[in-house]
């Protein structure tokens, strides 16, 4: 399958022009402030035109953790197969644990195994070896002569596999003026959605009781005059209504998971700060410095220490 992957950057994009490709992956945010403006409304369209979605999280490497928890927070409600990634493209003392650090906070916040991006050199240079063992899939860019065409394919370094490859910067599409980022996944459709966000049984069923209780409310009412009937533009108001109803629990539901990450969080401090106050304890203990040889000759000739 092939995608392409953008950003704000990409002024105008024609999504009536994207059928040949299965994908798109969008810049959703930066650092622990930035918000790409054409995020949210270029997210509604590509799902309307039934692409896999997903967005990436440009790394400026301040605390990892606040920058994962910023980047939850701009991406909104997540879709079924919605894909999360973190782009690396700095340079840290230790990327392996800044990129671990980022990667788990986004899983606990949503239950989703988020991608790194970062380029060939970087994967064949460094171990990764809390991301490797994290089992955070790999997106990796080597663009080669970087004519637009796939050509050698990259190395995926200590991961198993690559699960997506960025292969040119220079390509050329209809839907969009100038440069684009061209990607390819040897994965079916339903394998890649698997990276993604996955629906709970549980959140299904009350996305079907919110739509049931308010549609038999509406069809109560009497709407334009006769009873049991509604409009267009009524039906399009109860179906915002219900997509706002869905955007606030979902985001209730990352509230008490970030709530509950900080309470462990300081679980863990409060278990260091005890185990710090026994280390301190024990060093104040006082000690018998007595040398031992003096010990042995008071014992020799009799001599009582008084």
């Amino acid at each position: 399958m092939y995608g392409i992957d953008i950003s704000h950057w990409q002024s105008k994009v024609d999504f009536n022009k994207l059928k040949d490709f299965d994908f798109l992956i969008h810049k959703c945010s930066q650092g622990n402030g930035y918000v790409d403006p054409e995020f949210k409304e270029r997210k509604r369209k590509a799902l309307e035109k039934g692409l896999i979605f997903g967005s990436y999280h440009f790394a400026d490497g301040k605390d990892a953790r606040e920058e994962a928890r910023h980047y939850i927070n701009s991406v909104g409600k997540l879709n079924n197969g919605e894909l999360l990634v973190l782009d690396y493209e700095i340079n840290l003392r230790n990327p392996d644990q800044w990129c671990f650090n980022f990667l788990d906070e986004v899983e606990k916040l949503t239950d989703i195994k988020p991608l790194l991006y970062t380029n060939e050199a970087r994967v064949k240079k460094m171990k990764w070896k809390k991301v490797v063992a994290g089992n955070f899939g790999l997106w990796v860019a080597k663009w080669g002569v970087n004519d637009g065409k796939k050509h050698v394919k990259p190395a995926s370094g200590n991961w198993p596999f690559w699960v997506l490859w960025q292969y040119t910067s220079r390509g050329k599409i209809d839907a969009i003026d100038g440069n684009v980022d061209l990607d390819y996944t040897y994965l079916d459709k339903e394998t890649l959605e698997k990276y993604g966000y996955i629906e709970k049984e549980d959140e299904k069923v009350k996305d079907d009781k919110i739509d049931l209780t308010l549609l038999e409310s509406a069809s109560a009412m009497k709407l334009g005059g006769k009873e049991g009937r509604i409009n267009q533009n009524e039906a399009d108001d109860i179906a915002g209504l219900i997509n706002r109803l869905k955007e606030e629990r979902y985001e209730l539901r990352m509230q008490n998971k970030d709530f509950k990450n900080q309470v462990d969080d300081l679980d863990k401090k409060l278990k260091k700060c005890k185990k710090k106050n026994e280390k301190k304890k024990n060093k104040t203990k006082p000690k018998n410095t007595e040398n031992k040889v003096i010990k042995y000759l008071r014992l020799l000739f009799g001599i009582v220490k008084k």
